[in-house]
């Protein structure tokens, strides 16, 4: 629609089902969305209750492996963003981020302003109920009016979502 943007595919979920959000995306997605001109980036485990405990070593190679299938489908080239699962992100996470990408968010909500941590910037997710949009509109004034900036995170995004 004119506009382009980041997604961030959490590999572990490429053509699986969720119960919430139903089928996931293909590897045909990826390639369609890069063709549109829109980024391709990573994302973590989204909701991985032993992500805070996983070793250094154990998420260089699960990391190394998603860039690698990134790769391996023609949409590894130039990897930008990443973004973290929900919940705490640990330091050594955040190291390997900030060495690989250009930039991290997630694990954390909320305005970035002044210097920020780019490997852990805060974002803030936006929901298909009015009750979201008027949290997205309250956080967009309390930007404006404290010359901060946003990452605005989606899930479920598609030309046909399964949820309204």
């Amino acid at each position: 629609r004119g506009s382009a943007a980041a997604f961030c595919a959490a590999m572990g979920e490429m053509g699986s089902r969720r119960s919430d959000l139903g089928e996931m995306f293909r590897a045909a997605t990826l390639r369609d969305l890069r063709d549109r001109g829109h980024e391709i980036g990573l994302q973590g485990a989204r909701k991985d209750p032993h992500a805070a405990r996983r070793t250094p070593a154990c998420f260089e190679a699960e990391l190394t492996a998603d860039i690698e299938r990134l790769a391996r489908l023609g949409c590894g080239r130039a990897l930008a963003s990443y973004r973290h699962g929900e919940g705490r992100v640990a330091a050594h996470e955040r190291r390997t981020v900030a060495a690989v990408f250009s930039l991290g968010f997630g694990g954390r909500r909320g305005i970035n302003r002044g210097r920020c941590d780019r490997a852990q910037l805060a974002s803030v997710p936006l929901g298909p109920s009015p009750a979201d949009r008027d949290r997205a509109a309250a956080v967009l004034a309390a930007c404006l009016a404290s010359k901060g900036w946003l990452i605005f995170t989606a899930s479920d995004v598609s030309d046909t979502p399964s949820r309204t």
